[in-house]
């Protein structure tokens, strides 16, 4: 009795490990996702920041402080 019941705890726990690696890799895929993303609108601010430097520049001039 007491080993089929440590059986059924030990397939358990082999379940939930299964069931914590899926979860890592499923968070691990949701991350490199949200890295690229990040890196997508970094590139993409920073574009519209020069943009905006260059727009400003050619109104105002430089200034020398």
């Amino acid at each position: 009795m007491a080993s089929s019941a440590k059986d059924i705890r030990l397939r358990e726990l082999k379940d939930t490990i299964s069931q914590l690696k899926t979860m890592i890799s499923e968070q691990t895929e949701l991350i490199k996702s949200l890295r690229f993303i990040i890196d997508e609108k970094s590139s993409h601010e920073k574009a519209l920041q020069e943009q905006v430097d260059y727009l400003t520049k050619k109104t105002f001039g430089s200034f020398h402080l």
